[in-house]
């Protein structure tokens, strides 16, 4: 009777770990030859009603990621908004933003990053995430778009077996100096069988390290600059 038991336990979940893996090979794209640029319209909401308390600012200065996580309509699609404050000004910021070709450079976590277009202000850029057995690795192909005269960049999916993912960056003065940069995305990696909560924890873990990795790169060059005006 136990062994029976086990038996209809490890065979569904064998079968949907097999499942899981399937798009992730099937149905990868040949990005790497994709040259037209796709102009869609955006989502400009993803930060409506985002505004960080001072002593969250304050926080935030010292190194710290302001995050809120809004459920949907989907319980495996989430709104978040989150912020921080750069040591470094606004322009080194967006300069890092626009530089798609250091795209895989720093979001070298991830299974497999790679910038597969890069015309100037608009682009496409290729990722993989490996998510814990038995889901497997997504992918998703983005289109970004770097709006100079206002200080935003959007991307949004242009298909892949992560469900919905649109996205954007605002960069600003902050407060006390530097640059504040702000990120509000929507997501649903299309784990339908993934409890809310979890996916909300992990959400939680993966968006402040997007910003810290933009954050490190700006932080960096600027230190290069200085650097370098005060050898001359």
């Amino acid at each position: 009777m136990e062994s029976r038991t086990l038996k209809y336990f490890i065979l569904p979940v064998c079968v949907a770990a097999a499942l899981s893996c399937l798009p992730a090979w099937a149905a990868r794209p040949d990005c790497c030859k994709q040259k037209d640029i796709v102009r869609p319209g955006f989502d400009e909401s993803l930060l409506e009603g985002f505004e960080p308390s001072k002593a969250e600012r304050q926080d935030e200065a010292r190194g710290t990621v302001t995050v809120r996580i809004r459920d949907t309509f989907r319980p495996t699609m989430k709104v978040i908004q989150s912020e921080t404050v750069v040591a470094a000004p606004v322009d080194v910021m967006w300069e890092v933003l626009c530089d798609l070709d250091a795209y895989p450079r720093m979001f070298d976590r991830m299974a497999r990053s790679e910038t597969t277009l890069n015309a100037g202000e608009w682009g496409h850029n290729y990722n993989e995430v490996q998510y814990p057995w038995p889901w497997g690795k997504r992918w998703v192909l983005n289109v970004i778009h770097n709006d100079r005269p206002r200080l935003v960049s959007r991307f949004k999916r242009l298909e892949g077996t992560i469900r919905e993912l649109e996205g954007r960056f605002e960069v600003r003065p902050a407060p006390g100096g530097g640059a504040l940069l702000r990120y509000g995305v929507r997501m649903d990696p299309g784990l339908d069988f993934v409890p809310a909560w979890l996916l909300s924890w992990a959400t939680s873990i993966l968006v402040p390290e997007i910003l810290r990795d933009f954050r490190g790169e700006a932080e960096l060059r600027q230190d290069r600059k200085l650097i370098s005006a005060a050898l001359r």
